[in-house]
C-alpha cells in the first residue's frame, strides 16, 4: 500500500523505452475544458443572451493551418443555454480577444468597432498618399502644424500653472511659525487674564459690597432727611406767622430778655420764685431739650430754617412754662 503515494518508479535493468508503443493521437483531437464566455453574445437560432463570465463545460481544439506569427490558434464550441443549439468562437492573437464564428454573434462592442473605423481611415489615407506625392507633403505640412499649436498651448498652460502655483518653501515655514508664535501669545494672555480673575475675583466682591452698603446708606439719609423736612415745614410756617425770623445766634437772648421784663408786672419774677417751682421749670426745659435732640439725631443734614424753627419751639415752651408758673402763682396769692 505504500508504493502507490512515491514518485519514482522502478524500472529494471533490461528496461528500453524504444520498444514501447506509441498511440496515434489526431491533430485535431478535442479537450473538455472548462472556461467562461469571453463576451456578451446572443444565439442566432432562440434569440437568447449569453453574458460574458458566464461558465459552461467547451470542447477545445486546435485550428489547423491558422497561426499569426508562429502562435496557435485555438477554436471552442459551446451549446446555447436555452435551444441547445451549437456556438463556436475562436481566439484571435492580433487583437488579443476573441472572435465569433458560428451559431452567436457578439454584442456590445462599441469600442472594437471604432478601433476598426480609425484603423481604416488610416489605411485609405496611406494609400491615397502613396499614390499622390503633392498630397502627403500637404497632409504632412498640416500634421506638424497641429503639432506646434498643440505644442505652443501646453507650454502656455504651464507657464499660467507655474505663475499661480508658485511655492516658496522658507515663506510657509515662516508662515507658520508665525502662526504657532501668535497663537502661544494669544493662548498665555488667556491664561494670564483667567489667573488675574480667580485671585482678584475676592478683593472686588468685598469692594462692591461695601459701596453697595454706602449707597443705601446714603439713600436712607436723604429720604430720611426728606421726611423730616416735610414734617417740619408746617411748624415752621406756623412760626413764621407768629413771630419774626431773626438770627440764630442772638434769637434765644432777646426773646429771654423780653420774658424776664414782663414778668415783674404780672408779679412774678426768677428771683421770688420758690424752689419746687424752679425745680419744675428745669424739668419742663430739659424734656423740651431731649425731644429737640431726638428730632435732631434722626436728621443728619437739617438746613437754617429748621434751626430757627427749632429755637422757636424752645421759646415758645419756656414762655409756655412760665405764665404757666405765674398764673398759679396769682393764684395762690
Amino acid at each position: 500500500m505504500g508504493e502507490r503515494k512515491v514518485l519514482n518508479k522502478y524500472y529494471p535493468p533490461d528496461f528500453d523505452p524504444a520498444k514501447i508503443p506509441k498511440i496515434a493521437i489526431p491533430k485535431d483531437r478535442q479537450y473538455v475544458v472548462r472556461l467562461m464566455a469571453p463576451f456578451t453574445m446572443r444565439c442566432l437560432t432562440c434569440g437568447d443572451y449569453v453574458y460574458k463570465g458566464r461558465k459552461f463545460n467547451a470542447r477545445k481544439e486546435t485550428a489547423i493551418g491558422e497561426t499569426y506569427l508562429g502562435i496557435q490558434i485555438y477554436r471552442f464550441y459551446i451549446r446555447c443555454p436555452k435551444c441547445l443549439s451549437e456556438i463556436t468562437f475562436k481566439t484571435d492573437p492580433v487583437t488579443t480577444d476573441y472572435i465569433a464564428e458560428q451559431g452567436a454573434y457578439r454584442t456590445f462592442q462599441a469600442g472594437r468597432l471604432a478601433e476598426q473605423e480609425e484603423e481604416r481611415k488610416q489605411q485609405e489615407k496611406e494609400e491615397e498618399e502613396a499614390g499622390n506625392p503633392m498630397l502627403a507633403l500637404e497632409n504632412r505640412t498640416k500634421e506638424s502644424r497641429r503639432e506646434m499649436d498643440v505644442l505652443d498651448a501646453l507650454e502656455e498652460i504651464r507657464d499660467m500653472n507655474a505663475r499661480h502655483a508658485q511655492v516658496n518653501l522658507q515663506e510657509l515655514i515662516e508662515k507658520h511659525a508665525d502662526v504657532e508664535k501668535r497663537t502661544k501669545e494669544q493662548e498665555e494672555e488667556e491664561d494670564e487674564a483667567l489667573v488675574k480673575a480667580v485671585f482678584s475675583k475676592p478683593e472686588e466682591i468685598v469692594k462692591r459690597v461695601v459701596e453697595d452698603q454706602e449707597e443705601e446708606e446714603e439713600q436712607g439719609q436723604l429720604s430720611s432727611g426728606h421726611s423730616d423736612k416735610q414734617k417740619e415745614e408746617p411748624v415752621a410756617k406756623k412760626s413764621k406767622l407768629s413771630l419774626p425770623e431773626p438770627k440764630a445766634s442772638a434769637f434765644s437772648k432777646k426773646v429771654l430778655s423780653g420774658l424776664v421784663k414782663r414778668k415783674p408786672s404780672l408779679g412774678c419774677t426768677p428771683k421770688t420764685l420758690p424752689v419746687h417751682t424752679v425745680a419744675t421749670l428745669r424739668a419742663a426745659v430739659s424734656s423740651t431739650q431731649a425731644t429737640v435732640n431726638s428730632t435732631q439725631t434722626t436728621s443728619t443734614a437739617v438746613p437754617q430754617a429748621g434751626q430757627q424753627t427749632v429755637a422757636t419751639i424752645q421759646s415758645s415752651n419756656s414762655l409756655g412754662a412760665l405764665c404757666a408758673y405765674s398764673d398759679d402763682s396769682d393764684q395762690s396769692d
